[in-house]
């Protein structure tokens, strides 16, 4: 019968010339240690398919000779820390399937050493950023398929990878963030609030953004009009200006 190792990773430290670090499909708790920081030798760190949660930490950009960080298939929250991002010999990082949040770093590549991203199955938004796009990445998907060959963009999928040859969601389905594997039937509250966060809500009209809370019942949204039965039958967004 398969065996797994379960706890927290004990401190490591007094091994002073670790250069490989592989714990990956365990069960394997707790966050990323700190401690990992202190060994300048490290090249190569496999903590994936784990139940590591937690975020990043920042400790890991003091690993110059870092080359491979694989991190996936956790419960890791938070964004991608822009100083890791600068480490000068990392080519080759995964983080997918996590719960991350926030934007690809556009430090991400600026060492011209990366071959391969994995980022999918994770909640990133925004735009990836172009100068990783022109680059061989994921075997020379970018090249083949651009900022796709990264990340899927939202509103389409890949079932294989979250990247790569992206389909477009079937009608009545979308999906939120960039890299996702499926396609979701969203509620027209969910939908709203997609709405709301691809339009720059946090920018509109105070009587538009106080409102457009995901606690409060979307009928209750400045600029929505339900019927008797909860279903949007009027909606209204705030005009762009220049100004603000």
């Amino acid at each position: 019968m398969p065996m797994s190792n379960k706890g927290t990773i004990p401190n490591l430290s007094a091994i002073k010339g670790l250069t490989s670090l592989s714990l990956q499909h365990n069960e394997i708790s707790g966050t990323i240690p700190t401690w990992l920081g202190s060994f300048r030798t490290l090249q190569k760190i496999e903590l994936n398919n784990n139940n590591i949660h937690g975020t990043i930490c920042t400790e890991l950009v003091d690993l110059a000779f870092l080359q491979f960080l694989n991190i996936s298939h956790n419960q890791i929250t938070g964004t991608f820390p822009r100083p890791l991002a600068t480490v000068p010999l990392l080519n080759r990082i995964d983080v997918s399937h996590n719960q991350m949040t926030g934007e690809i770093p556009k430090e991400l590549g600026i060492n011209q050493r990366m071959i391969s991203l994995n980022m999918s199955e994770n909640k990133f938004q925004g735009k990836i950023p172009d100068h990783l796009c022109k680059m061989r990445l994921n075997l020379g998907l970018t090249l083949r398929y651009g900022c796709d060959g990264i990340l899927c963009a939202p509103g389409t999928f890949n079932e294989e990878n979250g990247f790569g040859s992206c389909r477009p969601c079937p009608k009545g389905t979308g999906t939120s963030y960039l890299g996702s594997k499926q396609c979701m039937n969203f509620s027209e509250q969910e939908q709203l609030t997609l709405l709301y966060k691809r339009m720059g809500g946090n920018d509109w009209d105070s009587k538009w953004s106080s409102s457009w809370n995901e606690k409060n019942d979307k009928c209750d949204w400045y600029g929505v009009e339900c019927d008797e039965n909860g279903h949007v039958i009027s909606l209204a967004i705030p005009a762009y200006s220049s100004q603000r």
